[in-house]
């Protein structure tokens, strides 16, 4: 039996203000004269970020988003930063926590990026708003030694996906390595890239260590 911590399932439509309903999807669907609101470009960057990580999409059409995470309050954030966008945070069996919103058209566009394999598609520019959430949900932090800077890491299974993470990354101004099943950042290049950043987020605070002493305890 799930459990959910933060329930915004049932809300006012944000772009008629009527309501509450317990599913703005159906509401819309049924509606003459309200349709879902445009994302910001704000919101539309944070779920890109989400995107380009280990979140997924359900649905064709105008599908929603879905991320999961054993962190919940790095749940939390994820389910602040959405607003109006997410039902809240639901606890499952076997103790990960798992953020879904309301079905949107604009998802639609992101349908090849689903999936943690997907491929971004071209036209956009990696921001930090975009980056943040990318590096808080599926960015791999580590040392090789107590002394050593701290090295960040991509998933990319396929050579499409390293290709196209590796551009991304190339025109925000980080040179990325291309592994094994993966992209990574030169070691020189750490600080820069968490200095882009910003502040840490909440759950994933052992990402901005600046030493594997301060690292650990915060993992």
């Amino acid at each position: 039996m799930t459990e959910w911590p933060i329930d915004t399932r049932e809300k006012r439509c944000p772009a008629c203000d009527q309501g509450p309903y317990r599913s703005l999807g159906q509401h819309w669907a049924r509606s003459a004269d309200c349709s879902p609101p445009t994302l910001d470009d704000r919101r539309d960057e944070f779920v890109r970020g989400l995107l380009l990580g280990d979140a997924s999409l359900e649905g064709r059409s105008t599908p929603l988003l879905a991320i999961t995470s054993m962190r919940e309050q790095h749940a939390r954030w994820i389910h602040d930063e959405l607003g109006w966008l997410s039902r809240g945070v639901e606890q499952m069996e076997g103790g990960a926590y798992r953020v879904r919103t309301v079905v949107h058209p604009r998802f639609g566009r992101y349908l090849t990026w689903s999936g943690g394999d997907g491929v971004p598609t071209t036209g956009w520019e990696l921001t930090p708003r975009a980056a943040r959430p990318w590096y808080a949900c599926d960015g791999g932090f580590s040392f090789t030694s107590a002394g050593a800077t701290g090295q960040v890491t991509f998933p990319a299974a396929t050579d499409a996906r390293q290709r196209a993470l590796e551009r991304l990354l190339g025109r925000a101004g980080f040179r990325a390595l291309r592994w094994d099943r993966r992209v990574a950042l030169p070691r020189s290049v750490t600080q820069r890239w968490l200095d882009w950043l910003g502040e840490p987020t909440p759950g994933s605070e052992h990402k901005w260590a600046t030493s594997k002493d301060e690292y650990e305890p915060l993992r």
